[in-house]
């Protein structure tokens, strides 16, 4: 994701000091992506629980919204999540990635509509 948008990085300060050739090995690299990926795990276990979703939702759009990152930003993380999702499965699954393309839809709309419920 980063290596095909290399301007994300300064959406988040913690990227920002370290050079793009070493941004791939760092720890702080690691430790965004297992908050990413956590993120991405409570909001599907919480998809049975009508309130929960909405909490975690919230969350993750205020912290969104304060980075001002936007729909289009999320919408190209979906290619490089489905191909770990394609590694990691090996195979490929249709729903599977619908699904996934699906839930970023969603939280884009999200993370719009609290940005604007905001102002």
């Amino acid at each position: 994701m980063l290596s095909e948008n290399p301007d994300y990085k300064y959406f988040w300060p913690q990227f920002r000091a370290i050079p793009d050739s070493s941004l791939i090995s760092s720890s702080v690299l690691r430790n965004f992506a297992r908050t990413y990926m956590n993120a991405l795990k409570k909001i599907v276990e919480s998809l049975n629980n009508e309130q929960m979703p909405y909490d975690v939702l919230k969350r993750i759009s205020a912290k969104h919204a304060r980075h001002n990152i936007q729909v289009h930003h999320m919408q190209k993380m979906i290619k490089p999540l489905l191909e770990n999702v394609r590694r990691t499965l090996g195979r490929h699954d249709e729903n599977a990635e619908r699904a996934w393309e699906k839930l970023f839809q969603t939280v884009g709309a999200i993370v719009e509509h609290y940005k604007t419920s905001q102002v």
